[in-house]
């Protein structure tokens, strides 16, 4: 039977799934992964590593799965979610089985056995170097605070520098009313010359773009009198549950 855990570290913590069929091997790794600070979910299957990885930050993968193998798992990884990193684990240490997985577009390989300090500190080292939040998920609006790109539909939007630094601050805390003052102070800075109705006509230029009814709004709220708000959280990173992909 194969379990997966839900996540039991802080929040901020790297999110690591690991794909091992074999019941005791992948109970050491998660075991070992978890109490070391990882949040960890662990699956023996292809199909769940499919469901599973998009809401994951690196995938330790199994080259010998009982449903597919290993390396079709991780191609179709690589081409659904690009931003999630995989570490091969295998038996096979050939040097063909080795660029085999590179040429995927591995992130790492580790033959068995493994020593699991090795694992932590490779995990570890893929984690540092992709440091950097997620993008934030607002129903059809997408904003990647790295990347400063914001996609409505999954397609980029074209904003000007100024609304990018509006949204960027207002998404980032939800339900806080901020005075046409306070964002001036904040995006436009203490050099400035603008007024008040600046602010309100860069906004409606803003929802203009992310597509946002002033009259019927879905993401940011004018609070008359006081100023403007954000009115979502961030969706959070949910994997189906067993039940529903076992059903």
């Amino acid at each position: 039977m194969n379990h997966h855990h839900t996540y039991d570290a802080p929040s901020y913590a790297p999110r690591i799934l690991v794909v091992e069929d074999n019941d005791e091997l992948r109970g050491i790794y998660s075991d070992y992964l978890r109490e070391r600070g990882f949040r960890v979910k662990q699956t023996g299957t292809a199909s769940e590593a499919i469901e599973l990885a998009p809401v994951s930050d690196v995938v330790l993968l199994d080259v010998s799965l009982p449903d597919q193998d290993g390396w079709t798992v991780a191609e179709q990884l690589l081409n659904d979610v690009p931003e999630v990193s995989i570490v091969f684990v295998t038996a096979m240490g050939e040097r063909q089985q080795l660029l085999h997985g590179f040429e995927i577009g591995a992130a790492d390989y580790l033959v068995k056995p493994i020593d699991l300090e090795e694992l932590r500190v490779r995990i570890r080292a893929i984690t540092r170097k992709n440091a950097g939040p997620r993008p934030l998920r607002f129903g059809t609006l997408t904003i990647d605070l790295v990347q400063h790109v914001v996609r409505r539909d999954g397609n980029p939007i074209h904003i000007t520098q100024l609304q990018y630094d509006l949204l960027a601050l207002l998404c980032q805390h939800p339900y806080r009313v901020w005075t046409r003052e306070e964002l001036l102070n904040r995006v436009w800075g203490a050099d400035r010359f603008v007024t008040h109705r600046a602010v309100d006509v860069r906004l409606r230029h803003l929802r203009e773009a992310i597509g946002d009814d002033a009259n019927h709004p879905t993401f940011i709220d004018t609070i008359r009198g006081q100023g403007y708000k954000w009115m979502l959280e961030p969706e959070q990173d949910e994997a189906p549950s067993l039940d529903v992909m076992n059903s």
